[in-house]
């Protein structure tokens, strides 16, 4: 599966993520399997953010809450962004 950068969806997200992280958005692969690998043009955008390991689907998995209020922004704002 693999979607270009420069789509609207891709530039969208990267530039949601921006405004309110203050860092600079940049597209990763990690590999393994992903939720959206059968919808075309589809990328996954998670939660988790840089500098915090929250040993993700491990045993003992946590969050930050202040990373996933700021997560819920980014969401929102794309929202607004793509179908607005």
């Amino acid at each position: 599966h693999h979607s270009p950068a420069d789509t609207p969806l891709v530039q969208t997200l990267l530039k949601c993520y921006e405004q309110y992280t203050g860092r600079k958005g940049e597209c990763l692969a990690i590999g393994g399997g992903t939720y959206v690998h059968d919808i075309p043009g589809g990328v996954a955008f998670g939660c988790a953010m840089p500098g915090f390991n929250g040993n993700m689907h491990g045993a003992d998995e946590h969050t930050s809450i202040a990373d996933q209020l700021t997560a819920a922004k980014i969401f929102a704002q794309a929202i607004i962004d793509l179908c607005g």
